[in-house]
């Protein structure tokens, strides 16, 4: 068995999904919003009161799996009004305590639950076996304050760490490029190599990153920053158009995980198809860090690398098929997802999706996130799939 899923009462449970989903010592969420457990909206309009309840259900997920808030490693927070997120900060503080995740924070469309103005999505981690503990570290020379009030540049587990989103910020806190996207893309990967140079790490390492753009047709405009950072590496890669990031006169954030093994463990492995189109030319479909493999955002490509049009369900349909062959490529199957996020350009959509996602996930029950993105990368794209597979003892 690829995870272990846990369905604490937490709210409703995700179509077709599991609460959450435990690969090794890491734990995936599904993103929690503001519901009861019969998955009605809590606190219509209320921001604070919907935070305090979305996190009270982040922590009911943990303590389903043994967990608790201390140790959680990275939160991703998504907001119908990024306006909010100063009302919200001081709840997130009260609750984690002296605990700092990892934290992007971003404005989408729409939320999964109607009415919902936020939605986190965690991950968690907790060494068993004398593993490496969970560590918080700040990355010297960053932009502002140490530490930071309610996050960490990045939290290290075991072999892998999350990285905070990083922004266009310089060490004094003043906006890099204001106007200038390329100048931001480079001050963002300035940034990110202060963080992995705080965990001994470098881009060769890098896993997985998240890019979030206002405006996604400035992708080409950041891709040479991101190359010349990577160089030779290509790590798994989802492009998302937001509405809003969290600071003015900012237009790009990224996030990312990375891989270091020890003790023996495999090393990392890029897997790239010829027949898909990656979500950048910089990125691999998908990569293997031991047990784990991260995949890339896919969207409806067919065999000839060419986007495939018509309605949701036809495009999830063949996403669905290149999520197989990128599965297949690193001997795994869809039985091994432990975590699924679903981006849509138009939340209506959502019933047609869920329907699909059933029959694409079989008896597989991962941690899913459902949202309406600010934007999609291929013209006439309907949706987006980003997943995390986890099979223990198959790296070799």
């Amino acid at each position: 068995m690829a995870s272990q899923d846990h369905r604490a009462a937490a709210g409703s449970e995700p179509p077709r999904g599991s609460i959450a989903a435990s690969c090794g010592d890491v734990l995936y969420l599904s993103a929690a919003s503001s519901v009861d457990s019969g998955g009605r909206l809590v606190a219509a309009g209320d921001a604070v009161t919907q935070a305090r309840v979305t996190l009270d259900n982040v922590r009911r997920m943990l303590a389903g799996a043994g967990m608790s808030l201390a140790d959680t490693v990275y939160t991703r927070v998504f907001f119908r009004d990024i306006d909010d997120r100063a009302k919200i900060n001081p709840v997130r503080q009260k609750l984690f305590g002296s605990t700092r995740p990892g934290s992007t924070a971003v404005e989408i469309g729409d939320l999964a639950i109607p009415g919902a103005l936020i939605a986190i999505e965690a991950i968690a981690c907790k060494p068993s076996g004398g593993g490496a503990r969970r560590q918080e570290v700040a990355a010297p020379g960053l932009y502002g304050a140490l530490p930071h009030t309610h996050f960490s540049d990045v939290v290290r587990c075991g072999d892998f760490a999350w990285l905070c989103g990083t922004v266009a910020l310089d060490q004094d806190e003043n906006v890099i490029g204001k106007g200038d996207i390329g100048a931001q893309a480079c001050q963002v990967m300035h940034n990110m190599r202060a963080m992995l140079d705080a965990v001994d790490m470098g881009f060769e390492d890098v896993a997985k990153i998240a890019v979030y753009l206002e405006d996604l047709d400035q992708q080409p405009v950041i891709e040479p920053a991101l190359r010349e950072g990577f160089g030779n590496h290509r790590p798994a890669g989802t492009i998302i158009g937001v509405r809003r990031l969290a600071l003015p006169d900012v237009r790009i954030e990224i996030d990312a995980v990375a891989y270091k093994p020890s003790g023996g463990a495999p090393k990392r492995r890029e897997i790239s198809i010829d027949t898909l189109l990656p979500p950048a030319d910089l990125c691999a479909h998908a990569v293997r860090c031991g047990d784990t493999l991260f995949i890339s955002g896919l969207t409806a490509v067919d065999g000839n690398r060419r986007p495939v049009a018509g309605d949701a369900a036809a495009q999830a349909a063949q996403i669905g098929d290149n999520l197989a062959l990128v599965l297949a490529a690193a001997g795994m199957e869809v039985a091994d997802l432990v975590q699924s996020s679903v981006y849509l350009a138009d939340i209506a959509d959502r019933k047609v999706i869920e329907r699909l996602h059933r029959r694409l996930l079989g008896s597989a029950r991962p941690a899913i996130t459902l949202l309406e993105a600010g934007g999609l990368g291929p013209p006439g794209a309907r949706l987006a799939l980003d997943a995390v597979a986890f099979r223990p003892g198959s790296a070799g």
